[in-house]
């Protein structure tokens, strides 16, 4: 019974990520947060991308190709609604949901966990930071883990990234 109780609770705490753990990993230089300079239109899908992943466990399934542009607009509160445009036209929109802290925007964590000990568990963990470095560019801190194990078999992938994007537009 003690040897169910320690895997039980190493598998819940196998996805517990933290803030600081993020900005650890990626060491960002991050400037005083001003919503004016995170607002904007970004060029290109890869921040699309890492923000669908905060949105939803499914892939994207938007066909994208050509002039792609991601638009980022940032309440100042609670709330960041992203949209990607191709060529102009409006493709595909999400909300998502954040926190304001001092010089950071955390986009609330997005976890998935199925565990059934012994046989199967599954954990998908999601984590993004978006801040104004030094040069006014938006950038981001992002942390990825999914772990799955069947049995015996187990089988993980954990990531840390970060990235500047520069602004296009307001």
């Amino acid at each position: 019974m003690r040897i169910f109780c320690i895997l039980l609770l190493v598998f819940c705490f196998s996805s517990c990520t933290t803030n600081r753990y993020v900005i650890k990993h990626c060491k960002p230089n991050p400037n005083e947060l001003n919503f004016d300079r995170i607002n904007g239109l970004y060029e290109g899908s890869e921040l699309w991308n890492i923000l669908y992943k905060n949105f939803s466990r499914k892939n994207d399934t938007t066909a994208l190709s050509g002039n792609i542009e991601t638009e980022i607009n940032f309440n100042g509160t609670d709330k960041i609604t992203a949209a990607v445009y191709q060529n102009g036209l409006k493709k595909n929109q999400i909300t998502l949901k954040a926190k304001v802290y001092k010089d950071y925007v955390s986009i609330k964590k997005r976890q998935h966990l199925i565990p059934l000990p012994f046989i199967y568990f599954k954990s998908d963990v999601h984590k993004t930071l978006l801040y104004t470095n030094s040069a006014n560019n938006l950038g981001l801190c992002a942390y990825e883990s999914v772990t799955l194990n069947i049995l015996v078999f187990a089988g993980g992938k954990t990531n840390h990234f970060s990235s500047d994007y520069i602004k296009k537009s307001n």
